[in-house]
C-alpha cells in the first residue's frame, strides 16, 4: 500500500527507507507531547500537593484558635478576637460550617464589639451559600434594624428580600425593598 503511495521515481527498495524515515519524524513529534504530557501531570501534583499544604495549614491555625478560644468565655474581650479571627480564616478560605459555627458564636456574645456588623455580614454570607432562607432572614433583619445607617445595607436588603421571595413570602419581600 505504500508502494502506491509513493511517486513513481522511487525505487521499492528505497521504500524500506523512507518508512522507517516517516516512522522516525513521527516518533520526533510524539516525544515532545509525551514529555508534555508528562510535565503536565508533574504540575498537577505539585499544585495537588501545595494545597493540601494550605489546607493543612489552615487547619492547623484554626485548630490553635479554637485552643485558644477554649481558654475564654465567649464574652470575653480575647474571646472575642479569637472568634474574629477564626471567623476571618473560615470566611477567607470556603469553610462555611466553621463561619457558621463561629460567627454565630461571636454574634451572641460581642453585641458591642466593633466588628459585630462585619462579622453579621460574613455570617450572612455562610447562611446564603448553604440556603438556609429562615436563618438569614433572621440575621439580615437584625442586620438592617442594628445598623440602618450602614454602606451595606442596601445590599442586604435587596439579599434578604430575594430570601423572602425565595421562601413565598412576596409581601415581606415587598417591604423589604
Amino acid at each position: 500500500m505504500l508502494v502506491q503511495l509513493l511517486p513513481p521515481r522511487i525505487a521499492p527498495q528505497k521504500v524500506h527507507s523512507y518508512a522507517c524515515c516517516s516512522l522516525a519524524f513521527g516518533l520526533m513529534m510524539l516525544l515532545p507531547l509525551v514529555a508534555a504530557n508528562g510535565q503536565e501531570e508533574d504540575a498537577a501534583a505539585a499544585a495537588a500537593q501545595a494545597r493540601a499544604t494550605a489546607s493543612e495549614a489552615i487547619d492547623r491555625e484554626a485548630t490553635r484558635l479554637e485552643a485558644e478560644l477554649g481558654k475564654y468565655r465567649d464574652t470575653t474581650p480575647e474571646a472575642g478576637d479569637a472568634l474574629f479571627k477564626l471567623t476571618k480564616l473560615y470566611h477567607q478560605h470556603a469553610r462555611v460550617f466553621g463561619l457558621l459555627r463561629a460567627a454565630q458564636r461571636f454574634v451572641a456574645a460581642q453585641t458591642n464589639d466593633d466588628r459585630h456588623a462585619e462579622v453579621m455580614l460574613m455570617l450572612l454570607d455562610g447562611l446564603e451559600s448553604l440556603s438556609r432562607h429562615q436563618q438569614f432572614a433572621v440575621i439580615g433583619r437584625q442586620f438592617l434594624t442594628r445598623y440602618p445607617k450602614a454602606p451595606q445595607c442596601a445590599n442586604v436588603q435587596e439579599r434578604l428580600a430575594s430570601t423572602l421571595e425565595q421562601m413565598g413570602e412576596r409581601e415581606d419581600a415587598a417591604k423589604v425593598y
